[in-house]
C-alpha cells in the first residue's frame, strides 16, 4: 500500500497546483490499481460556488498533460475528474458554515439505528449544527452525526413524499375536494 499512498501524494501535489491555477480547490484524490494500470480519481471544489463540467474538463486535460510530462505515473492510467456533486457530503464545521441556509440530510447515531434529519442549516459552531427541520429546530452535536450531505433543491425534482403531500393537499386530491 505504500506505493499507492506515495503515488497518491505525488498526484495530489500536481493536481492541487493545476486546480489552483484555475481558481479551484482540491477536495479529494484517490489512486488505486485498476484492470489496465492505475485509476486516478480527482474531486474538485470551488469556494465561491459549484464546480461545473467545463471546470472538470479543463482540469482533466491539464492534469493529464502534467502527470505525463513529469512522469508522475509510469505506464497506463485512467483519470477521472469530478465535483462533489449537488448532494455533496458535508465533513467539517467549515463546510456546514459555507452552506448555511441550504437544505441538508443528516444521519444521526441512535441506540438501535440512525435517525435521518432533514433541515435547513441555520447555525454552526465548532461542536454543533442547528437545523430548521419539519418537526422544529434541532441542535445536533457533530460527534453524533454519522453522515451528512446537502439535499439538492431543484425545481420540479422534489422528493416523492413531498410531491405526494402536495397532491393530497390540493382540492380534488385524495385528501380533500369532492368525493
Amino acid at each position: 500500500m505504500a506505493l499507492a499512498e506515495d503515488l497518491r501524494e505525488r498526484v495530489e501535489a500536481v493536481a492541487a497546483a493545476v486546480a489552483a491555477s484555475l481558481d479551484l480547490a482540491l477536495w479529494e484524490v484517490a489512486v488505486k490499481r485498476g484492470p489496465k494500470g492505475w485509476l486516478v480519481k480527482v474531486v474538485l471544489d470551488r469556494s465561491d460556488g459549484f464546480v461545473g463540467v467545463d471546470d472538470c474538463a479543463d482540469v482533466n486535460v491539464r492534469l493529464r498533460a502534467r502527470l505525463e510530462l513529469e512522469s508522475v505515473i509510469l505506464g497506463d492510467f485512467d483519470l477521472e475528474v469530478s465535483s462533489p456533486g449537488l448532494d455533496r457530503p458535508l465533513r467539517t464545521p467549515a463546510e456546514f458554515r459555507r452552506f448555511r441556509g441550504m437544505l441538508a440530510r443528516l444521519k444521526v447515531k441512535g441506540d438501535l439505528r440512525p435517525e435521518v434529519v432533514v433541515g435547513r442549516i441555520v447555525n454552526v459552531t465548532q461542536d454543533f449544527v442547528e437545523l430548521d427541520a419539519e418537526a422544529g429546530r434541532r441542535r445536533l452535536p457533530f460527534r453524533a452525526v454519522a453522515e451528512a450531505r446537502l439535499e439538492p433543491e431543484l425545481p420540479g425534482f422534489e422528493k416523492r413524499a413531498s410531491t405526494r403531500k402536495k397532491a393530497l393537499a390540493r382540492p380534488g386530491g385524495r385528501g380533500g375536494g369532492r368525493g
